[in-house]
């Protein structure tokens, strides 16, 4: 005999399958729970037509998130790989934060980076902005100037792929930015996350030094041979080809890492974009007047591929051509800080203050009149953006991130010879920077230059132009295997056909 509840709903049973008892009226509540199985396989089916054929689960995600402000544009979720990220420093740390905070504002991103910064990273929330950390054991102490940094750099990357993958599947991202470090050498391994978009830059060190200026390299030129032997070999690097074949825009930092990865992929991938700009609030209201001695500064690491000792052996020639006419003030820290003291001890006119805070490096550009840059090496020189800001004109050597900043004003640039021509350079270019109409000019067009081009806006305004004319979205014509989506009981999405006929009454 039945039960007799069943009994008394009419039903021949408890499970699937289960009929009406005959003489009796089906009731009310199965009415409605068919009802309710046709309402959702009627909005089943209306938000796939809409969605071009997604799950269910990426339907929802896809309408849950905004609407991009301009041309609605399909939202985006991006994971930013920030290994150094830091607003209360400079150099890759400083270039880390304003990508995260300044070019991607508007869009939701999560920045992974290193627990060192954490510290400094606590109080910077902004909207759509969120952190992850992440670092080895007994290592989140290392300064990103350690000596053993990049290959610190190397092992984190390998170490931290696992945790990005599931930020990426947890989290529903949809593009993954690899940004610092910005080594040509080794993309990091982000790329290999499946089911995402994957943007790589800007990216330098395809720059090598010049063999004309080896002397300054002293015993360190074999390594600096080998490291280009390296860079020579980028087109048998597996790691640069399958980041080069996965990414969907590549960004170079200046003309000599463009020429080494636009061969290796399509044409059109490789765009040149400088990684580093200043903020408006940091730029000077006006141009500057030069002051009697000339005020010469340089600023950077004391070590070879910076070439402190060019800087020395000006300030002595000028020192001894014309007395009292020119004083010169080094800052930064390094391996060469001592060597450089003792061979200054003897020069008039020259002060080696060491390194000081990040925060006192503004106050530094204001006391000067000119940058010297005498780098040999280097992506961009984050010191010259800095120095056009502050309205002082640049003296530097005419290869690399010099030759991308200076051409539009602002600077001296000196061809790349022997030291003893290019030290003649240097001064020459510094006498004529010391009469008063020919320093007006050049910090006018240093202030000129920078708001044109070198502003954190222009950068970000360039970026998306970039961002949404070469790269799809990915909800659109994307047919790559995807990571499973847990959906709203902690289940993985099943394929759109299963969940179809699951729905259907």
């Amino acid at each position: 005999m039945l039960p007799r509840q069943l009994r008394r709903q009419g039903l021949a049973g408890r499970r699937g399958g289960a009929r009406p008892v005959p003489g009796r009226r089906p009731p009310a509540r199965s009415h409605a729970l068919r009802a309710v199985r046709r309402a959702r396989a009627r909005r089943l089916r209306a938000g796939r037509a809409g969605q071009g054929g997604l799950s269910r689960g990426a339907a929802r995600a896809a309408a849950e998130r905004p609407a991009a402000a301009e041309g609605g544009r399909m939202s985006r979720r991006f994971l930013l790989s920030c290994f150094a990220c830091d607003p209360d420093a400079g150099s890759e740390p400083y270039v880390g934060w304003h990508w995260a905070k300044t070019v991607y504002a508007g869009e939701r991103r999560i920045v992974l980076t290193r627990r060192h910064h954490e510290a400094a990273l606590a109080g910077r929330r902004c909207r759509g902005l969120s952190f992850r950390y992440f670092d080895l054991p007994f290592l989140s102490g290392l300064d990103h100037r350690h000596r053993l940094m990049k290959l610190y750099y190397i092992l984190w990357q390998i170490c931290v792929l696992p945790y990005a993958a599931w930020i990426v599947w947890r989290e529903r991202v949809t593009h993954v930015h690899h940004l610092t470090y910005n080594a040509v050498d080794f993309p990091g391994l982000l790329w290999a996350i499946p089911g995402t978009r994957f943007l790589w830059g800007p990216v330098g060190g395809g720059q090598t030094p010049p063999e004309a200026l080896r002397a300054y390299y002293g015993a360190g030129w074999r390594r600096q041979r080998w490291r280009a032997a390296m860079k020579a070999a980028l087109r048998i690097n597996p790691l640069v080809r399958g980041a080069l074949a996965r990414a969907d825009l590549v960004l170079a930092a200046n003309a000599e890492t463009e020429r080494r990865l636009a061969p290796l992929t399509r044409p059109g991938k490789v765009r040149r974009m400088l990684e580093t700009a200043v903020l408006p609030a940091a730029i000077a209201p006006g141009p500057r007047a030069a002051h009697r001695p000339l005020r010469v500064l340089w600023v950077g690491r004391f070590e070879p591929r910076k070439a402190p000792g060019m800087l020395i052996q000006i300030a002595r020639t000028l020192g001894v051509r014309a007395p009292g006419a020119f004083a010169f003030t080094m800052i930064g820290g390094g391996e060469m800080l001592a060597e450089a003291r003792a061979r200054a001890a003897d020069v008039p006119g020259l002060e080696i203050r060491g390194e000081i805070p990040f925060a006192e490096m503004r106050a530094a550009y204001a006391g000067a009149d000119v940058l010297a840059f005498t780098s040999l090496q280097d992506t961009s020189g984050n010191v010259v953006l800095e120095a056009l800001a502050a309205g002082l004109p640049v003296v530097a050597l005419d290869h690399q991130g010099s030759a991308e900043i200076l051409p539009a004003g602002g600077g001296r640039l000196i061809p790349v010879a022997p030291p003893v021509r290019v030290i003649v350079g240097f001064m020459a270019a510094l006498q004529a920077l010391a009469e008063p109409e020919t320093y007006a000019a050049a910090s006018r067009a240093a202030l000129a230059n920078i708001r044109a081009h070198h502003g954190w806006d222009a950068r970000a305004a360039a970026f998306r132009a970039l961002l949404d004319a070469k790269v799809a979205p990915l909800d659109q014509g994307d047919h790559r295997p995807r990571l499973p989506r847990r959906g709203k009981r902690g289940v993985a999405d099943q394929p759109p056909a299963a969940k179809s006929a699951r729905a259907m009454p």
